[in-house]
């Protein structure tokens, strides 16, 4: 029985051993071509670029909601001065003390906001940003974006 065993296990060895070595010298198995490497950079970076050019269609959108979401923490810090001094201020400047940190936020593009005390009670101010082409007016993602308008996708409760 023993001897049964070793043969079996010779026969094996020897067939593991022919195997591998045809496996690894064989003609045909030689790697990736230099046409297949090309081939799957190009469909990697096709689909690279497809997925970038997604993201990048949104980033406008992105820097419109973030202006509106910091023109809101500005209108919050206009309602505490409000709240505390009775009246709005002249200028932006007077509510840093509520603000954190006490600092002027810039839009998303990294201008200054617009502000203008309003003499009416009907509209006590406007808050404008003016968007990604930074002057009055411009349609799309360069339109201004107001707090008082609608265009800033919430309306003012004053």
């Amino acid at each position: 029985m023993n001897n049964m065993l070793r043969n079996l296990m010779n026969k094996l060895i020897a067939v593991w051993k022919n195997h591998t070595r045809d496996f690894v010298y064989k003609k045909g198995n030689r790697g990736a071509t230099f046409v297949e490497i090309i081939v799957t950079i190009s469909i990697i970076l096709i689909l690279m670029t497809s997925v970038g050019v997604a993201i990048f269609r949104w980033i406008p959108q992105a820097q419109i909601a973030a202006t509106k979401q910091t023109m809101g923490s500005i209108k919050l810090g206009l309602d505490m001065y409000y709240t505390t001094h009775f009246e709005y201020p002249d200028t932006l400047e007077a509510i840093t003390e509520f603000l954190d940190p006490p600092e002027l936020p810039k839009d998303a593009w990294g201008t200054t906001f617009v502000y203008m005390k309003s003499p009416t009670d009907e509209i006590p101010y406007e808050l404008v940003s003016y968007g990604q082409d930074k002057s009055e007016g411009g349609e799309g993602p360069a339109a201004d974006i107001s707090l008082n308008n609608n265009n800033s996708g919430e309306e003012d409760s004053e």
